[in-house]
């Protein structure tokens, strides 16, 4: 979902993709966008309730510094996770007139292991986009030197209302397969996952340095997108 939380690690579709990962050889390049829709109005980019007004932020302001923020962090998370460590990148982004936010910003990012990533975060007024046609358009695409891995994820807050799904594709085969999973509500597991570890004196992950360094990308990515240059981590990143 949005914000910084952390809860799409811990769904069982994840775990999967990381046990899938190496299957696809060296990672080459991905894809990972988040294009949050399904659940507002038509007029979003014009809706008085949405923009701001009389010293009010507008919405996409108020529930976070823009879709970067609110839709990206978890993706950068996620992109830590199962990608590794941005070196460098290049940021731009768009505003519908009048608003105070970003509405969409796209990156360009170059991995330290030298793979491209194409990131996207978009507040979408499309409402049967989307793998599961509902608006909610949350896709990681990973390709290597032997496949590709694809991860389909559910709308942030009904996640029993579907299920994620994960394709992997192998070139020496010439074939997919679709792996599906349970309906589980991984905010739940997350908490679980914290509980436990909380009762066993373990340190849990993931930590503040997961969330220092999502917050340096996202302040490199937006410096990079006010200023049209790109941005080098290793001057950010300890």
């Amino acid at each position: 979902g949005g914000g910084k939380n952390p809860s799409d690690r811990f769904s069982p579709a994840t775990r999967k993709a990381m046990e899938l990962l190496p299957e696809i050889g060296a990672i080459t390049s991905a894809r990972l966008r988040s294009h949050q829709g399904g659940e507002h109005p038509a007029d979003i980019y014009q809706n008085p309730g949405w923009m701001p007004r009389e010293g009010k932020p507008s919405a996409a302001r108020q529930f976070g510094r823009g879709m970067l923020n609110m839709a990206g962090s978890h993706l950068l998370d996620l992109m830590g996770l199962l990608l590794g460590i941005p070196e460098r990148a290049w940021a731009t982004s768009w505003s519908a007139p009048n608003y105070d936010a970003d509405v969409e910003t796209h990156i360009l990012f170059r991995m330290k292991n030298g793979a491209a990533v194409h990131f996207e975060a978009v507040l979408s007024p499309f409402s049967r986009t989307g793998y599961f046609h509902d608006g909610w358009d949350e896709v990681i695409e990973i390709s290597g030197t032997r496949g590709q891995l694809q991860m389909y994820f559910v709308t942030w807050n009904r996640p029993m209302e579907a299920a994620p799904v994960v394709r992997l594709y192998l070139e020496p085969e010439r074939k997919w397969q679709t792996f599906s999973f349970p309906r589980v509500n991984p905010f739940e597991l997350e908490l679980s996952s914290f509980r436990k570890n909380c009762l066993e004196g373990s340190r849990s992950r993931p930590g503040i340095e997961e969330a220092y360094w999502v917050d340096c990308w996202l302040d490199g990515c937006y410096s990079s997108a006010e200023s049209g240059a790109p941005v080098n981590f290793p001057s950010i990143l300890p």
